[in-house]
Parts: C-alpha cells; sequence; structure tokens
C-alpha cells in the first residue's frame, strides 16, 4: 500500500514537473510567434519614398499671338496668372520656371513639380493676353526629363521651318 502511495505521488510529481515545462515551452513559442510577426510586418511593409525627392515635369508649349513675345514677358504672365488663381504658397511650392524660350518660332520649355503639372498646365489655359498683345499659350507635351522635352521641341522646330 505504501508503495502504491509513494508511485502515485512519483507519478503526480512527474506530472506536475511535465505540465510546468510543458506551460514553459508554450509561452517561450508564444514569445518566438510574437517575434516572427513582428519580423515579417518589417519585410512585408512597402518601402517609403525618400521625403527630400523632388521630382520636375517638363512642359513644351507654343504661343500662337499677333506679335512675338520675350521670354521676360511669358515668365512674368505665367507667374502673375499663377499667383492670382492658386496664391502665393501654391506659386512658392510649385517653382514654375521658364528655363527655354526660343522667341523665333515662339516656343519653350517651363520646368514645375510633378505634383503641380495639371496645375500649370491650367495656368497656360488661363492666359490670353500677355502686355496687351492677344495669345493663346497651348502646351504641347509634358516630358520627365529636359533631354526628351528638348527632343520634341527641336522636331516641332524643323517642322516650321521653310523648306
Amino acid at each position: 500500500m505504501i508503495q502504491q502511495l509513494i508511485l502515485y505521488v512519483i507519478s503526480i510529481a512527474a506530472i506536475t514537473i511535465s505540465l510546468g515545462s510543458l506551460l514553459f515551452l508554450i509561452t517561450r513559442i508564444k514569445k518566438i510567434e510574437v517575434r516572427l510577426q513582428f519580423i515579417y510586418k518589417l519585410l512585408s511593409m512597402k518601402r517609403a519614398k525618400k521625403p527630400g525627392r523632388v521630382r520636375k515635369r517638363y512642359i513644351v508649349f507654343a504661343i500662337i499671338s499677333e506679335h512675338d513675345l520675350e521670354k521676360k514677358e511669358v515668365e512674368k504672365a505665367i507667374r502673375d496668372t499663377w499667383r492670382k488663381v492658386f496664391g502665393e504658397l501654391s506659386l512658392a511650392r510649385a517653382d514654375p520656371q521658364l528655363i527655354y524660350f526660343e522667341p523665333s518660332i515662339q516656343r519653350g520649355i517651363i520646368r514645375v513639380r510633378h505634383t503641380y503639372k495639371k496645375d500649370c498646365l491650367a495656368i497656360l489655359g488661363l492666359i490670353h493676353e500677355i502686355n496687351n498683345v492677344k495669345c493663346i499659350l497651348v502646351p504641347i507635351t509634358t516630358s520627365g526629363t529636359l533631354k526628351r522635352a528638348q527632343k520634341k521641341l527641336y522636331m516641332l522646330r524643323r517642322d516650321l521651318q521653310p523648306k
């Protein structure tokens, strides 16, 4: 009887010890699972774009007018119209610049931030007069690089020259 009681106590102690080690293993597995989930989230997240990256767009445009216009006049008209329509803050953020203008063929290239491309196209459509000269600014194409914009401008230039 005593032997059975001793075996019974030993078996209960063994079960208790095995349950304790089992609980220890379960908590350890849960901690490992949490760490693996965290690592998975880190790996599956998309990389954020660099905040300092400023992409630009180059808009090739043509001017149809009665008289030839100068570069300074055109740039001033674009900036003044932008300021009136969208405000000074938008003008500063977009930073539209007339980087190239050919007075002989009345064509040019405007550089603007990519987020303000549509605003720039709208501004070109709103300008109907520069220094009391009636005109229309027609956007021809938009490019991501200056080189491609210049290619398009020069292709148009060849088409306009007399043969």
